[in-house]
Parts: structure tokens; sequence; C-alpha cells
């Protein structure tokens, strides 16, 4: 199976009502696609590295939160995370901006279940950490 044939679902923002996914914005707060993730590229949205992957991550993410284990969305969704985690740790740069990216969607994933209040920190203290790729 290659890269397009695994992509396909995340193309475009989920509908809700044509995909019978009603409660989709209860579980998922941040909704992502890819075709949203090109759209801000061709539009010089991403000023760095790092945030174009939190955008790619969160829609791999955001697939694997909504849809069960065992559902085929779910499970293409891990295999696109995973082709992604592979071709991040082989590049010191895009290591550095996928970890970034990783602490930021763990961060909103423990703040969304009630496991951490956060730090208050600004956002001047998020852009202090964020890497120069």
């Amino acid at each position: 199976m290659n890269l397009r044939s695994k992509s396909w679902p995340f193309l475009e923002p989920v509908d809700p009502v044509s995909m019978n996914a009603y409660d989709y914005f209860e579980v998922v707060k941040r909704p992502m696609d890819l075709g949203t993730v090109d759209k801000k590229l061709e539009n010089n949205q991403y000023s760095t590295c790092a945030y174009l992957l939190y955008d790619v991550l969160s829609t791999f993410k955001n697939a694997c939160l909504y849809n069960p284990p065992e559902n085929k969305v779910h499970q293409l969704a891990q295999d696109m995370l995973k082709i992604v985690e592979e071709a991040c740790v082989s590049s010191p740069v895009l290591r550095t901006a996928y970890q970034f990216a990783n602490r930021k969607l763990k961060d909103e994933e423990s703040q969304a279940s009630g496991e951490s209040c956060g730090s208050g920190e600004d956002q001047a203290s998020e852009k202090r950490d964020e890497p120069d790729t």
C-alpha cells in the first residue's frame, strides 16, 4: 500500500453531517486535514517547519482520537504517523521540529484531559521554545 492510498481520508476537512460524526467537534477540539495544511503552505502561513509538522501530526492524531482502534481510518492514521516519524528521525533538523510538535500536542492532550492546568506562561515563552526550523 503506497502513501497516496493511506492518505485519502485526511485530504479534506471532516464533514460531520455527511460522515454521521455529529459529535466530532466535541471530541476533536482542533480539527486539521492535509488539504488545509497544503493551503497554509501555499499561503506561507507556517513560520517554521515545527508548526507544519504540528498540523500534520494533528491531522493523524485527531483521526486516532475520534476513531476506535479497529476502524480503518484509525489504522491508516497510525500508519501515517509512523511514516512521518521515520522521515523526521533521520534528519537532525526535522527531528528537532518533530519533537517540538509532539511536545506541543502532548501538552494540549494533557490540558484537554484535565491532567495539567498548564504553566500559565504567555505566547512569548512558547515562541522562545520554538525551534528555528
